[in-house]
Parts: structure tokens; C-alpha cells; sequence
């Protein structure tokens, strides 16, 4: 429930919901494999037993890496270009053809940043 307020009562109600419902087996397997091999102070489980903290494990390097690369380029949910439109939005470029024309040409804003390499930047440029 994004961008509202939850009245006491409607707070209420969902908790109550909720008492003794279960996860499945598979999942509770699964949650509890994940949680093996934490370590937790204990400041931070004395927090969690009050309710008063939620625990946030940083992405490793490696994992940064991985979710940055499926969100670039034509991965991008908001991606209007593929790979091969970039090169060759590029090409033309090094062939003197106007921002304009090949922003036309491929029916997207100005090009500009494609050109000064701030975006698509992994793309070749041979």
C-alpha cells in the first residue's frame, strides 16, 4: 500500500490475518538455507527481537556487478534502443550525419549522449 496511511483498525485487521498462517515447507526450507552462516551482533538480535530493526546485508562486488550488467543496454526496461541501433547510430556519427537526422531516423530523443559516449558506453566505438 504505497502513498497511504493504514488506520489503526485496517493495521489491526491485517495483522489478525495473518496469525497462524504458515509459510509452505519448500519456502521455510529455503528462508532457513539462506539464513545459515550469519553472523548477527548481539545488539542487532536484541533490536530484532524488540521489532525495532530489520536486518540489510549489503550486495557483494560480485553481485553488484552481475545486477548491473542485466540492466544495461537493451535489458533496460526503458530501453527504446538495441545494441545494433547504437552501432549503428555511431557509425553514422563518425560519417558526419546531424544529431537531428539520426535522432529521426530512429525516432528517439537527441543522440547527443550516445555520442559523448554517457550512455551505451560498453558499445564499441572502433
Amino acid at each position: 500500500m504505497l502513498g497511504t496511511r493504514q488506520s489503526e483498525e485496517t493495521k489491526r485487521k491485517i495483522s489478525e490475518s495473518k496469525i497462524g498462517k504458515k509459510f509452505p515447507e519448500e519456502v521455510r526450507k529455503k528462508l532457513s538455507e539462506l539464513r545459515k552462516g550469519r553472523k548477527v551482533s548481539v545488539e542487532t538480535c536484541a533490536a530484532i527481537s524488540r521489532g525495532t530493526m530489520v536486518i540489510s546485508i549489503p550486495h557483494t562486488k560480485e553481485t553488484r556487478n552481475k545486477m548491473s550488467k542485466q540492466r544495461k543496454g537493451e535489458n533496460n526496461s526503458r530501453a527504446k534502443l538495441k545494441e545494433s541501433d547504437v552501432v549503428l547510430i555511431i557509425n553514422k556519427v563518425k560519417n558526419n550525419f546531424s544529431d537531428k537526422e539520426i535522432a529521426m531516423e530512429f525516432n528517439v530523443a537527441p543522440i547527443t549522449n550516445i555520442r559523448l559516449c554517457h550512455s551505451w558506453k560498453y558499445v564499441p566505438r572502433d
